[in-house]
């Protein structure tokens, strides 16, 4: 089974999302960290889940996850932390164009034939 860079690049950036809590110092902040963590967790396992089984289901649960970090600040109200704010929007823009670029490649594989 291939695996594409897709997959790898969602595991980076959901472990980039709980590793520089400390970093950007927002770690004692609880809402803030705690969207950082449960978030890096979901997309790292579920990029990880799509190495060993791709699927077009896995990356749109990505997607959503992408969504969710760039609006998260502003619903639950933490987007006076800057560096928090500009951490988690970025990533979920990230997160939303690799997983649409990937739900995109396997909806093309799974229609055209081929094995991933």
């Amino acid at each position: 089974m291939k695996t594409h860079w897709e997959n790898w690049t969602n595991i980076v950036l959901g472990v980039w999302l709980v590793a520089p809590t400390w970093e950007l110092q927002y770690a004692h902040m609880s809402l803030v960290a705690w969207n950082s963590y449960l978030a890096g967790f979901a997309v790292t396992i579920i990029a990880a889940a799509a190495l060993t089984s791709p699927s077009a289901k896995k990356e749109m649960t990505n997607m959503g996850l992408g969504v969710w970090l760039m609006a998260s600040p502003w619903l639950l109200e933490t987007h006076h932390h800057v560096a928090a704010t500009a951490n988690t929007f970025s990533v979920g823009i990230l997160v939303f164009l690799v997983a649409s670029f990937a739900a995109y490649q396997e909806s093309m594989h799974r229609v055209a034939g081929s094995p991933r």
